[in-house]
């Protein structure tokens, strides 16, 4: 074993792609920081095999049946922790001065108390902290406004996002490599021990004089063997969870092979879109979009009320396909665009609840920072649109098919989480007045176009808000009411 070995990679379930980043990596254990607020603190035991990713040998349900933990646990580390014994309200200043490095494990959060992470690292200016969804931000300690159970910053999360997001694996503000933050979990009795192991290397390689026989293996050799053998394990056992087979005629493009979490530019998402479109058209590719990802995060909410941000899109032109195409070319556009469409979804952090028909639900979750999740719906629509314009409808006119467009609306508050049925296998299902309001609106939408509600558009940063304007409906159109003021409820369209 090695410091680092597998500190900051991403973690899989053998069920699921992606479940989290390994945060923290002890000696017997890794600390994994998963979608949204979850952590799982895993065993090394159940590490199937390590390559790109770490393959955890449990389905997810397993993984958050057994091991998540609540991510204001502190994490472990070999440094003294020092107990908080001041008054809430000490001075800074003063605090630094009686405990220069009193800020690492600390929970982090803005002026509205909304929990955005984990100091991982403190320098002697900045903070470096791990928040949700994959998350990393370096804020100096100037931007501070209060030290106590948490540290609070002075600033809302649009202004964290915008100055202070980083690349996760950017170097730390020390211009030290990120792994360095996973030295601190180490007792000082193993860097001993790492220390004498890498020196007895050194001196083998020195006095050694004679060529090595192909038969004769060092013990670094044969560890350097083992890392290669687990990587080509690790490729072929991802290949089988997804759902690729070399050897198949009908190569499979799997959903749950989209990396989440990875929200890209849109010159990147047209150009994916557009290559796997060709290959789909052009050969026999088949697009499978499986849901289990969204059904295992519902599964730990059932029979419970969750804040969610609920996206419908609805594809305009499906009816126009049905009569002019063959059957099975319209198949294939269908699981195309639903296919595109999860991934984007998933990019942005969010889950697809349900195909129904030629239109996709999808949620985010949004009980820990409803401005976050609401940004993201809406970035997220926004790509949708722009990959369908610049991606799918250019290879359907060289086709000669008729294009597509998409009418997208969205709207957040709490819904009920219910199951149907009683195992584990039965459908779960989002309930509430959200839902309805969404489906409603999306309705009212043009080709091409994003409306929100109310809720909504109040929580988003002012120079999104800017980008909307409301919709007047008559009574006849629109009879949804606002549940705290009882006048209709409000719709928001985004302005080309």
């Amino acid at each position: 074993m090695t410091s680092g070995k597998y500190f900051n990679r991403g973690v899989m379930a053998l069920d699921s792609p992606h479940i989290g980043h390994v945060v923290r990596e002890t000696l017997d254990k890794i600390v994994v920081f998963g979608e949204g607020n979850d952590r799982y603190d895993i065993p090394k035991s159940e590490i199937q095999t390590t390559g790109r990713n770490v393959l955890i040998g449990l389905n997810l349900y397993e993984v958050a049946n057994k091991y998540k933990v609540n991510r204001q646990e502190p994490l472990p580390t070999s440094l003294p922790m020092q107990p908080w014994t001041q008054g809430e309200n000490l001075d800074l200043a003063a605090y630094e001065r009686k405990y220069p490095k009193g800020l690492f494990n600390k929970g982090v959060r803005i002026l509205n108390e909304g929990h955005v992470g984990h100091i991982m690292k403190e320098t002697e200016d900045n903070i470096v902290i791990f928040g949700d969804y994959s998350y990393r931000f370096d804020v100096p300690k100037s931007r501070i406004k209060e030290v106590g159970r948490n540290v609070i910053l002075n600033m809302d999360f649009s202004e964290l996002a915008s100055k202070y997001k980083v690349d996760r694996n950017a170097p730390l503000p020390t211009g030290e490599p990120i792994e360095k933050i996973n030295d601190e979990a180490y007792p000082e009795a193993y860097y001993h021990y790492k220390q004498v192991r890498e020196e007895k290397r050194y001196q083998h390689k020195k006095t050694t004089r004679k060529p090595r026989l192909a038969s004769r293996k060092t013990e670094r050799d044969k560890e350097d063997e083992h890392d290669e053998r687990q990587n080509i394990m690790a490729k072929s056992i991802t290949n089988m969870i997804m759902g690729s087979n070399a050897y198949s005629r009908n190569k499979i493009l799997s959903s749950s092979a989209i990396a989440p979490l990875e929200i890209v530019d849109a010159h990147t998402l047209v150009t994916r879109t557009q290559d796997r479109m060709w290959k789909a058209l052009e050969s026999d590719y088949r697009y499978d979009s499986s849901l289990k990802d969204s059904q295992d995060f519902l599964f730990n909410h059932v029979n419970s009320k969750i804040s969610l941000v609920i996206m419908y899109a609805d594809l305009v032109g499906s009816t126009n396909m049905s009569m002019t195409l063959p059957v099975d070319k319209m198949v294939t556009i269908i699981r195309a665009f639903t296919y595109e469409m999860t991934s984007i979804v998933r990019s942005y952090g969010g889950y697809v609840l349900k195909y129904v028909g030629d239109a996709i639900i999808a949620f985010f979750p949004s009980g820990y920072n409803k401005l976050l999740a609401c940004d993201k719906a809406v970035q997220c629509a926004k790509s949708m649109i722009t990959v369908i314009k610049n991606g799918i409808n250019p290879i359907l006119d060289q086709y000669d098919y008729p294009e597509l467009s998409v009418k997208i609306g969205i709207d957040e508050g709490e819904n009920v989480i219910v199951q149907y049925g009683h195992d584990k296998s039965s459908f779960i299902d989002i309930l509430g007045y959200c839902m309805s309001i969404t489906a409603k609106l999306t309705s009212l939408t043009n080709p091409d176009k994003i409306t929100i509600g109310k809720d909504v558009y109040d929580i988003l940063h002012p120079e999104i808000k800017g980008k909307f304007t409301e919709i007047k409906h008559s009574i006849e159109d629109w009879k949804y009411t606002d549940r705290r003021t009882g006048k209709l409820y409000k719709l928001y369209t985004l302005q080309n």
